[in-house]
């Protein structure tokens, strides 16, 4: 978690949960085949438990500025760290990450 090939990041006091990513790696952990990818990413958010972007939407986005200065962005699914994590675990937010639906790229 939160460092540079990781599928989960803290950020905004949440979990980002990497989109489709997470779930192809899943699937070819599970099965050797990330063919089904699709399905279990369905299955998940038939759950309900992440937060919707502003404007209805199940993904959002992250800016992800490394320590070389080069910036990209990630998108997925914003999930309560109650929801991931074992009671009573801190995580902080990855410092190099920072939402930005609903806000302007510079």
């Amino acid at each position: 978690m939160n460092d540079s090939k990781a599928l989960v990041h803290a950020v905004d006091g949440m979990l980002l949960v990497v989109s489709p990513k997470v779930f192809k790696r899943y699937c070819q952990e599970v099965s050797g085949d990330e063919k089904e990818w699709k399905k279990v990413q369905d299955s998940f958010q038939k759950l309900k438990r992440h937060k919707k972007n502003k404007d209805g939407g199940s993904f959002h986005k992250v800016k992800v500025v490394g320590p070389n200065k080069k910036s990209s962005t990630l998108s997925g699914y914003l999930v309560s760290k109650d929801d991931l994590m074992e009671e009573g675990k801190e995580v902080l937010d990855n410092p190099f990450i920072d939402l930005i639906d609903g806000k302007n790229e510079e």
